[in-house]
């Protein structure tokens, strides 16, 4: 296990060596926006693939320790469900606007984007006070 930390480490550091060399080669001149868009992309499957395979790989060395994690994803799918079910697929009257994108199905899917993001931002406040609060007085 500490033999495949340490290659991740070693990734994590060619990663971050890579992109600051194509970020250097990009505000100089000799590469374009295309080749740093498709290296953003490969970061981002990168992290994404990261974000998936490492919580199964944890969840399989430790199933008991799981339950929490698990507890955690079902309340945030509780969430998403929530707050989808409060948001509004009303075409929005634009003046102007002649896309497509005025649809009830974007409008409900960026409505429930707004009002979990709100939903979440209030809850880490209201867990930050309780938590100072809580702290004061121990």
């Amino acid at each position: 296990m500490k033999n495949l930390l340490n290659y991740i480490q070693y990734l994590v550091y060619v990663l971050l060596g890579v992109s600051a060399l194509m970020g250097l080669l990009f505000y100089a001149g000799v590469i374009g926006e295309s080749l740093l868009l498709g290296w953003a992309y490969v970061l981002l499957i990168v992290a994404a693939a990261s974000s998936l395979l490492f919580p199964i790989a944890q969840f399989v060395m430790n199933p008991k320790g799981a339950k929490g994690a698990i507890f955690g994803i079902l309340g945030l799918v509780a969430v998403a469900v929530v707050t989808y079910l409060m948001s509004s697929g009303e075409p929005l009257d634009i003046l102007g606007y002649t896309g497509t994108d005025n649809n009830p199905s974007t409008l409900k899917l960026s409505d429930m984007g707004l009002f979990t993001t709100y939903f979440l931002m209030f809850g880490a406040l209201i867990a930050i006070l309780v938590t100072e609060v809580y702290n004061a007085f121990k």
